[in-house]
Formats: structure tokens, C-alpha cells, sequence
């Protein structure tokens, strides 16, 4: 992850994870065993994957996480796609606010009156966004 954020590229192959994992609605069962429920009725269940610990017992805080985790991923993708499209009519006047900017941290003053941001926040939202640009010379 860069220091700005998830790159679209990498919020893509998080995606693409996501995807391809099991679907269903993930359990932590029995045994420190994850499964999926194949149905609705939660009648059957594949187990996807075991939870050992060097004890020999499975942490029932690890089982549920790991079973949460697809849901988790999958509302924080989709909070990253929301907060991107928000940002988005931004993103051109970040990036060109943040080229002009000097590099020098020390010099990290307001862009002017009408827009009281901070150039090293410019600079941040526009990694964020992905449209930083090198400083033309």
C-alpha cells in the first residue's frame, strides 16, 4: 500500500480476491473449522479452511474474523469506490494545485483565500486520487 492510500490497481486485485473466494456466507464452526454455507437453510456446509493454534485450540477471535473477512472486505471496497467518486471533480484542480506547490515541506502554506487548503494536503488528496504528476521542470 502507498504511503497515499490503495491505488486503483490495488483496490482492483483486492476486488478481484474477493471474487474469486468461496461464495456464501462464511461460519466459523466447529473445530476451528471456517465454512460456507451452501445455501440459504444453512442445512450443508463446505469447510474452506482449519485454524490451528500451537496450543492445539483455535482462537474463537480468529474464527471470527477470518469469517467476517469477506463481508469486512467487500463494504470497505465499496466505501473506497464512494469516497473515490466523491473526490473525483476534485481531482484535476489537486493535482494541479499540488505540481505548482514547491517540494519543501517547511513551505506548506494555504494555496490562497478562496480555497484555505494546505498544499501538503493537496498533495495528499491527490495521491490519494491517483493523479499526482512530477513537478514540471
Amino acid at each position: 500500500m502507498s504511503a497515499g492510500g490503495v491505488s486503483a490497481q490495488q483496490l482492483a486485485e483486492i476486488q478481484a480476491r474477493l471474487n474469486a473466494a468461496t461464495p456464501g456466507k462464511w461460519l466459523y464452526g466447529r473445530h476451528g473449522r471456517i465454512v460456507v454455507a451452501d445455501n440459504d437453510s444453512h442445512e450443508t456446509f463446505v469447510a474452506i479452511a482449519e485454524i490451528r493454534h500451537p496450543n492445539g485450540w483455535a482462537r474463537i477471535s480468529d474464527g471470527e474474523f477470518i469469517s467476517h473477512a469477506p463481508a469486512d472486505v467487500a463494504v470497505l471496497v465499496e466505501a473506497v469506490k464512494a469516497l473515490r467518486a466523491a473526490l473525483e471533480p476534485f481531482a484535476e484542480w489537486a493535482r494541479e494545485c499540488s505540481i505548482s506547490a514547491t517540494d519543501d515541506p517547511a513551505d506548506d502554506e494555504t494555496v490562497n483565500e478562496l480555497y484555505p487548503v494546505k498544499t501538503g494536503d493537496l498533495r495528499r488528496a491527490a495521491a490519494v486520487l491517483g493523479t499526482t504528476q512530477e513537478k514540471e521542470t
